[in-house]
This record gives C-alpha cells, sequence and structure tokens, in this order.
C-alpha cells in the first residue's frame, strides 16, 4: 500500500509584537488561507516599508515567500526568503532569522536541494541553541528528520528523533505539540520502515499526546495514519474505526482556500482519508459502506468547493437566513481555531444550528452538510427504471459502483486513475473545441481505450431498455460517455463511423448520487405542450461577438412551439428570466457563458443588464434563485464544462470533481432536467441539433427527445459522426 505522509507541516511560526493592525489583518488572512487578500497586504506594507530595515519589511517579505511557496513558485519564495533574511540580519532579531531559516530550509527540500536544506536547518537550530530556545530547536529537528527520512538516511532521521526526545526529558519541555509531533514522525519514519507494529505504537502515543492537549487537527492526522498501520498489518476492522474518527474531526473544518492550487492540494489529503477507508470497507466486504463512502468523499468535496461562501440562503425567511449565517460563521471560527485550540464547544453549537436548519431547510442543509445519500435510499429512488454508474477515481485503486433497485455491486477498474486522466485529456486536447482536426482519427481510438476500461467491464450488469445514470468523478466530468467507442470502425480511415455508447443506452448524467434527493420529477412525462422561452444573443459586454445561428436557431424553434417566447438583445434581460421563470416549463439560453477555474460559484451565463441587474446570472445567484422549470438548455459555449479543465493555476486536475457548475445550481432551484455542452460547440450543429430536439418533443419526453436528437444528428451529414458536433451536449437530471 502507498504510504502517505501526513506529517503536518511545520512552518514554525514565533509570537511577534505586531505594531500595525494592517499586518495582523494580513497575518490573519494568511492563516485563513486566504492568500490572495492577504499577498495584496503583504505586498502593500512592504512597498511603504521597502529600504527601512524594519520589523514589518521583514515580517511582509516572510510571509510573501510562504504565500508563493503555496502557490508552488518556489523561485519567486526564495527571493522573498532570502531578502527577508537580510533584513532580519540588520536587525539583529534571531528568532525571525532562525524562522526564516528554517522556512528555506522546507523549500529546498520541496525543491530536492538536500544539502542546501540540510544547511539552512543547521543555521535555525544553531541560532535557537544560542537563545536557549529548546521548543524551537526541536520543531526544527522534527523537520531536519523528515529531510533525513525524504533521501532514505533512515538511521540519521532516528538519532535526530533520539535527540529531540533526549531535550524532552533533560530540560523538562511542556510542549504537547512537539511531543506529539514527534511521535507522529517517528511513526512515520517507522512505517517507511515496513515495522507496522512499531509505527503503530508510535502513532496511538501521537494520539493520546494530541487528544490530551485537544489538537485535533493533529488527532485526525494520527488517526489515518493508524488506520494506515492497520491496514498494513491486515486489521481492517480496526482501520475502518479510526478512519471513521479521523474523518469525523475532517468534516468539522469547512473548506475556506481560496486559491484553487492550494485548495486542490488541501483537498487531496484529506480525500485519500476517504479513499483508505474505502479499500478498508472493500477489505471486510462491506460493500454499501464502501459506497457510501464514496459519495460521502464526493459531498466533501462539494462542500469544501463552497467554502465560507454562502448558497441557497435567500429562498428562506429572515430566522432561517440569521441561523445559516450563524453557521458559516461557527465554521470559519472552527477551521481557524482547530489546529491549535480546543473547538468542541463550537462545533457542538454549530451541530446544533445546522440541526434545526436541517428541519425547515432540507435542501440547503443538502447541499451545506456531508449527508451522502444511502444505498437503502437510492434503490427507492432508483426503481426499475434506472442503472447508476458512479465512478471513483483513487491514487490506490479506481473503482465503479453499480447501483439499482436490486442493491450495490463495484468493479475494479483494470487502469490507474493517471492514465485515464490522461487519455480524456488527450481526447478533449486534440478531439474537441476550436482545436479539433476532422481528418485527425485519433479519437476513435482514444474514446474505445476509455470504453474498454469504463464500461466494457460492467456490461453484463446494463439493460438496453434501462436508463444509465452515470456519476462521473475528477477528470471523468470532461468525458462525453455518450461518446464512448462500442465497436470501432475500420472500413473507413478518414471518417470512421464507428458504433458509440449512445446507440446501445439512453444515458443521463448526475453531478452527484445525492442530487436525487432532491429531484421529485417523473422521469418519464410527456411534453406535448411546453411553454418555452428563449433568450438568444443578449447585448454583451465589449469584445463579446453575437453566435451566429442563436437568433435563427430561435426562430426555428418558434415555428415547431408557436407559444414560445423569444428574447433578443436588450429584451433578452438577466431580469426578465428572474422575476418571469414561473410562467415557463423551459427556458433556452442561447447565449455565451463565462467559467472562473479559481471561483467555480462567480461562472456566469451573459445576458442583458437593466437598472435592476446587471446582466451576469453568477452560479451563485442561481442557488439563490427560485428559477425553478421542467427543463434548462445551456446552449451557450462551455456552460457545463467544470472549471478544473482549464484551470490556470495547474496542468493537473485537482482530486476533486469539483462540481459547483450551473447544472448543479439550476438543480438546487428545482429544475430536474438541464442541457448544457462541454467544449466550445459549432454553431450551426447546435442550431441543428436543437431542432431536432424541439422536433422530437412534440411527441416524446426530454429523455427519448435528447438521445433520438444526437442519433439524428450524428446521422444527418457525413462529418457529423465526428463526436466534436454532438458529443458535447449533456442531458443531466
Amino acid at each position: 500500500m502507498k504510504f502517505r505522509m501526513l506529517l503536518v507541516f511545520l512552518m514554525f511560526a514565533f509570537a511577534i509584537s505586531v505594531s500595525s493592525e494592517t499586518l495582523e489583518e494580513g497575518i490573519n488572512l494568511f492563516v485563513q488561507g486566504d492568500y490572495e487578500n492577504s499577498k495584496e497586504i503583504f505586498q502593500n506594507i512592504y512597498t511603504q516599508e521597502k529600504g527601512k530595515n524594519t520589523l514589518n519589511e521583514g515580517l511582509s517579505l516572510k510571509y510573501l515567500g510562504n504565500i508563493y511557496m503555496r502557490y508552488f513558485d518556489y523561485k519567486t519564495a526564495e527571493r522573498y526568503f532570502i531578502q527577508a533574511l537580510q533584513v532580519f540580519n540588520s536587525l539583529n532579531n534571531a528568532r525571525e532569522r532562525a524562522n526564516t531559516f528554517n522556512n528555506l530550509g522546507a523549500l529546498y527540500k520541496e525543491l530536492k536541494q538536500y544539502a542546501q536544506a540540510q544547511d539552512s536547518y543547521g543555521s535555525a537550530i544553531k541560532i535557537l541553541s544560542a537563545e536557549n530556545d529548546f521548543i524551537g530547536v526541536n520543531h526544527v529537528r522534527i523537520n531536519l528528520a523528515v529531510l533525513y527520512e525524504a533521501q532514505n538516511k533512515y538511521g540519521e532521521a532516528e538519532k535526530e528523533y533520539n535527540k529531540i526526545a533526549e531535550s524532552i526529558k533533560e530540560n523538562n519541555l511542556t510542549d504537547p505539540e512537539l511531543e506529539a509531533n514527534m511521535y507522529l514522525g517517528l511513526g512515520n519514519l517507522f512505517y517507511r520502515q515496513k515495522k507496522f507494529d512499531d509505527a503503530l505504537k508510535s502513532y496511538v502515543q501521537a494520539n493520546f499526546t494530541y487528544t490530551k492537549a485537544k489538537l485535533r487537527l493533529g488527532m485526525a492526522f494520527s488517526l489515518i495514519n493508524m488506520g494506515i498501520s492497520q491496514r498494513a498489518l491486515n486489521n481492517n476492522e480496526a482501520a475502518v474505526k479510526s478512519f471513521i474518527k479521523a474523518i469525523e474531526i475532517i468534516e468539522d473544518i469547512r473548506g475556506q482556500i481560496t486559491f484553487e492550487r492550494s485548495r486542490s492540494t488541501f483537498l487531496e489529503d484529506k480525500i485519500f482519508v476517504y479513499e483508505q477507508l474505502i479499500g478498508a470497507y472493500l477489505s471486510i466486504n462491506d460493500i454499501e459502506k464502501a459506497y457510501e463512502t464514496v459519495e460521502r468523499a464526493k459531498a466533501k468535496t462539494f462542500l469544501d468547493m463552497l467554502g465560507t461562501r454562502i448558497v441557497g440562503e435567500e429562498k428562506y425567511n429572515e430566522t432561517l437566513q440569521d441561523m445559516i449565517k450563524k453557521e458559516k460563521q461557527l465554521s470559519l471560527e472552527i477551521a481557524n481555531k482547530i489546529e491549535t485550540q480546543d473547538v468542541s464547544d463550537l462545533i457542538e453549537k454549530r451541530n446544533k444550528i445546522l440541526n434545526d436548519i436541517n428541519q425547515w431547510a432540507p435542501g440547503y442543509a443538502s447541499i451545506n452538510t456531508v449527508k451522502p445519500v444511502t444505498v437503502p435510499q437510492l434503490k427507492s429512488i432508483l426503481g426499475n427504471d434506472i442503472i447508476l454508474l458512479d465512478y471513483f477515481l483513487g491514487t490506490e485503486f479506481s473503482l465503479v459502483f453499480i447501483v439499482s433497485a436490486n442493491g450495490v455491486k463495484y468493479k475494479k477498474l483494470s487502469a490507474p486513475a493517471s492514465d485515464i486522466e490522461d487519455r480524456v485529456r488527450k481526447f478533449r486536447t486534440s478531439s474537441t473545441g476550436s482545436n479539433m482536426n476532422i481528418l485527425d482519427t485519433a479519437w476513435q481510438d482514444d474514446l474505445s481505450w476509455l470504453y474498454k476500461i469504463l464500461i466494457e467491464p460492467v456490461e453484463d450488469e446494463l439493460d438496453t431498455k434501462k436508463i444509465i445514470a452515470v456519476v462521473p468523478h475528477r477528470s471523468l466530468h470532461h468525458l462525453p460517455f455518450n461518446a464512448l467507442v462500442v465497436k470501432k470502425d475500420s472500413k473507413n480511415k478518414t471518417m470512421p463511423e464507428p458504433e458509440f455508447l449512445i446507440e446501445k443506452y439512453k444515458i443521463l448524467m448526475l453531478p452527484s448520487a445525492g442530487v436525487l434527493k432532491l429531484l421529485n420529477s417523473p422521469l418519464y412525462r410527456a411534453n406535448p405542450k411546453e411553454k418555452i422561452l428563449i433568450c438568444a444573443n443578449a447585448n454583451y459586454p465589449q469584445g463579446w461577438n453575437p453566435l451566429e445561428f442563436a437568433e435563427e436557431e430561435a426562430n426555428e424553434i418558434k415555428n415547431i412551439f408557436p407559444d414560445t417566447t423569444v428574447k433578443v438583445k436588450g429584451d433578452a434581460t438577466e431580469t426578465f428570466i428572474k422575476n418571469n421563470s414561473k410562467d415557463f416549463k423551459i427556458i433556452h439560453l442561447a447565449t455565451h457563458g463565462i467559467l472562473h477555474p479559481d471561483t467555480p460559484l462567480d461562472s456566469k451565463i451573459l445576458l442583458s443588464s437593466d437598472a435592476e441587474n446587471d446582466g451576469a446570472l453568477t452560479v451563485q445567484e442561481i442557488f439563490n434563485s427560485k428559477i425553478k422549470v421542467s427543463l434548462v438548455i445551456l446552449s451557450a459555449c462551455e456552460s457545463g464544462k467544470f472549471s478544473s479543465f482549464t484551470s490556470s493555476t495547474t496542468k493537473q486536475l485537482p482530486y476533486g470533481d469539483d462540481v459547483v457548475g450551473l447544472t448543479r445550481a439550476f438543480i438546487y432551484s428545482g429544475t430536474p432536467f438541464i442541457i448544457s455542452s462541454l467544449w466550445e460547440i459549432n454553431d450551426k450543429s447546435t442550431k441543428e441539433f436543437f431542432i431536432f430536439f424541439y422536433n422530437n418533443l412534440k411527441t416524446q419526453n426530454y429523455i427519448n427527445a435528447f438521445h433520438n436528437a444526437q442519433i439524428q444528428l450524428m446521422q444527418s451529414e457525413k462529418k457529423y459522426t465526428h463526436p466534436n458536433y454532438w458529443a458535447p451536449f449533456q442531458l443531466y437530471y
């Protein structure tokens, strides 16, 4: 089993005398994980203090270095740390010199410049020893031991831990966090050497010490590593108990990290715990609990993506809104204090408020608490109509769970998550959107490979007469399952016409299985007389061009359903949609969309502005709206694409499936069906697809109309066989 080092990163901060309220505000924001705003404050302080050799100048440089380390910009971080060191040298500030050397040691370790890291840690130890700061010395020694461990110098690492233990005894040091960190690090060292019994003993001692000091984050880390050791010793029942206790603590922490790359890294360690629990459950053959843990992990990811932003509260009365805001304030306070203080009273207060909210607003609670759907609930919801395929891409294993009215089964996927993600990325970057070359047939191989990995292992569990509902995970949110290639075409070399998955099954997409609890609309419903609103080509901000065929698309639909209301240009306002959605069954938005990878709640649909609204209908506004119709169609470019795919801050997809898109917002607002697109779509083929769809809708339900429209478009013209033209459209429920 792959071992994850979970030793708390020691940024080693000393108490400082802060005379500036602005500096204190910057430090508080940094501690909260709000790196962008804290960076702005420290940058302003540095600009004002530059060249004055003041404590504020040095501290601003040091914190800027730490911020850029969180951004993984090590070159910039190193430059700031060296400048800070020069200031602290001129001030003869021993403690801040030691602090900066310690941070430089951590930076060089990340760069694998081990000699420089060792020298930096040695300098910090020398300074602190001269100050008789034995606690500070030993905190740095832990970092030094971890450095030796990273180089497989296990003997040297153990010597450092022995020095720490001797120093605690000789100097009568009473720092429970230091002692607990020592035991945690020693456990990691034993684990790496496969001394699992010794590792477990050290983790138990670490947990005892963290618990005694009421340091809950340390308690969580030690419990996680206890569980990992218990799994290595084939004691999975005990591991389950350890992981559950750790997860209970982790779920008390609300996501609040605003910078995408840092957020993803923060989540990765936490999601790793869920994966370990899933593995432990499967080892004792408790498949239902394993599946519920998958959904629990996804619910936690969603909650962390929301962070401290409040969504969905404006639907409720003032009393409920006050309760919701109080709950969020308590969550933020808990997250800020959980590493260093006893927060049990705060957690008890927060949970009491959440229970009260849940009684009056279960819909709000469903997206703001980690309460995943259970297998018995799903069995009753799915009935005989749907088979659910719920995917989980982990670091050690990847799974697909098959859930139906008969229960839950699972299959392990035969390829690692990294290979699956590479293939999805390859397909998306070379075969879709504006970069697509219609003569490049690599897409057929990519989609055939993905079919063999993702669908073929569960083919025996599927039924062509039933709907296949897919719950993706991670990069699979970016994959059009309807276009997976069941059988390749070997005859047509330049324009292949393979058999696609959509030709065998009717496919629905779900952002998560948990959304099924929010829906009470019949899956099959006749739609002979739909009242439709179409907003096409609003008055866009400067730099945005009209969609060439959008208005033509709207007029064609009006010919099919004469009662359709069409709003274009200045009449296609955000205000009209918010105030009049209750009068329609379908809202069709043929307009541009903007995705914000780092702040997904700010992603928006562009409409026209007026005196009441700015024309940007954001995800957060949709969550808080009362737009409740039968179907929302987002034929805007990339309207359904999930934020991480083009995140500017990382080339890797985040560990969590950041399902904070327009689709989930509309589902929460009360709309059971959404059609959206995964990538930038050809405007002409979009028009033709929706003409097929609305013609079908005169006699068919949404699912059949959508399914048949994709096949009709695919078969209407030779070039439209290419998935770029028809596959981006996804039907969500």
